[in-house]
């Protein structure tokens, strides 16, 4: 498994579809073109297999499908690291060097500013219908699209369901619970066990580029960003009780380590896995049980999920993002048109070949469709655990991060450092909020 920064967006090869707005006719990856040469593709690993156990069988094989289909087009793929993406892309883009499709990211409002994204609107055709109306939302940037949705990824709390029998605490109810019934559950959830090890209810990642604690943080209706991410927001009396409550368990109920300030997402999830934490905040990879990525996880305990505590706003929030691939510059019409052609049947899994469906659908995790026809050809494949009670909720209060907006990096680097220093209890949560509230005056735009 690998613990992923959001300021990347995740390209994951499980399931997907596409994106709105008026246009021309879509394309359609049977259709044919007057391109013949090389489309260039830069790729983030994916689902591992075991003939394919660097996580890019998939893109092979898709590739292998994409130039059948279409007789002199040739495309070149470069796998790239986790770890370097962020900056090879950014390096790619200064020199001019950039690849004809590649999945977005943290950096994307930047390159559309830059004007090295091309928009897909004239591309897109008849497809909002078939989208969710948050996916084309968070594909929009000014009133264009500028990538081709995939998949939805989101956050969830893991349950130590063999802690939560041991001390007598019932499971929340259809995956919900009250701010004063986490604090509640989490205090008889915190204690030694027979062998000295201290056991806490709670851990959760502070780190820029997880997010894994805003579903506290907006629990009292806060809001990071106004609607037109125009201003940011997050100040007064609704953030500052957020990030109280935060704080709050560490500092006052002690179900949380101080060790969160300074803890990676890596190491708060080994923690839960051997037994360090009854609770975790982390991403939704591993809900289908069947998938390669639940498997490799080896959570050693039986576990539960459920939604993220809710606070006056009165419901749960769920922090994901949306994933999907961009198409890069291009001055030779008939490339671009092929490159959008590719990009969309890498979304697009109605455009998969059925052998394709059927070896990596099943053992896809961690992805919501983006959706109804997605939704139904994911469910052909593998019950689809993401419309039971629990995950419903999860979908129904979705919020996205991150938005589409250059100022995003630094709004995400500036708010978790004082995070960090009030869960310390080094700043006071209105200390902290106001500092952030400084910095970032003037920057988005």
């Amino acid at each position: 498994m690998h613990f992923r920064s959001r300021n990347i967006v995740l390209v994951s090869t499980s399931l997907s579809l596409l994106l709105s707005a008026c246009g021309t006719s879509p394309p359609s990856s049977t259709a044919t073109g007057t391109f013949h040469g090389t489309i260039t593709l830069w790729a983030f690993p994916g689902t591992p297999t075991p003939h394919h156990p660097n996580g890019f069988g998939w893109y092979k094989a898709m590739i292998a499908a994409f130039e059948k289909m279409h007789p002199g087009v040739k495309v070149q793929l470069t796998e790239i690291p986790w770890s370097e993406g962020s900056v090879k892309l950014e390096t790619a883009v200064a020199a001019g060097d950039y690849p004809d499709v590649a999945p977005g990211g943290g950096t994307l409002p930047q390159f559309i500013q830059d004007g090295v994204i091309e928009p897909i609107n004239p591309y897109l055709g008849h497809y909002a219908s078939q989208l969710y109306p948050r996916v084309v939302k968070a594909a929009t940037f000014h009133g264009k699209m500028y990538y081709w949705p995939s998949v939805q990824t989101a956050t969830v709390l893991y349950l130590n369901k063999t802690y939560f029998a041991e001390r007598h605490v019932p499971l929340p109810r259809h995956g919900m619970w009250t701010w004063n019934e986490f604090v509640h559950d989490l205090q008889r959830l915190t204690f030694v066990k027979k062998n000295g090890q201290k056991v806490y209810g709670f851990g959760v990642d502070l780190q820029p580029g997880n997010s894994l604690s805003y579903g506290i943080l907006l629990s009292d209706g806060a809001h990071l960003l106004n609607s037109s991410l125009t201003q940011y927001t997050f100040y007064g009396t609704k953030a500052v009780s957020g990030v109280e409550k935060l704080a709050s368990l560490v500092q006052k109920y002690h179900v949380a380590p101080k060790s969160i300030a300074s803890d990676s997402a890596k190491t708060i999830w080994e923690n839960f896995l051997q037994g360090k934490y009854a609770v975790t905040a982390y991403y939704a990879d591993f809900l289908n049980k069947n998938s390669i990525a639940a498997k490799s996880a080896q959570i050693p305990f039986p576990y539960a999920v459920a939604n993220y505590p809710t606070g006056s706003l009165g419901h749960p929030i769920t922090i994901g993002d949306i994933a999907g691939y961009t198409v890069y510059k291009q001055s030779n019409p008939n490339q671009l048109r092929m490159s959008m052609l590719f990009a969309k049947f890498l979304s697009d899994p109605a455009e998969w070949p059925t052998a394709i469906q059927k070896k990596y659908m099943s053992i896809g995790g961690g992805a919501y469709p983006v959706g109804p026809q997605d939704a139904a050809i994911q469910a052909k494949y593998f019950r689809n655990v993401y419309y039971d009670e629990v995950l419903h909720n999860n979908l129904r209060f979705f919020q996205l991060n991150p938005p589409l907006t250059p100022a995003w990096p630094k709004l995400e680097k500036a708010l978790d450092a004082q995070l960090q220093l009030i869960v310390l209890g080094q700043e006071s949560p209105q200390q902290g909020l106001s500092q952030v509230k400084q910095q970032m005056a003037g920057i988005i735009k």
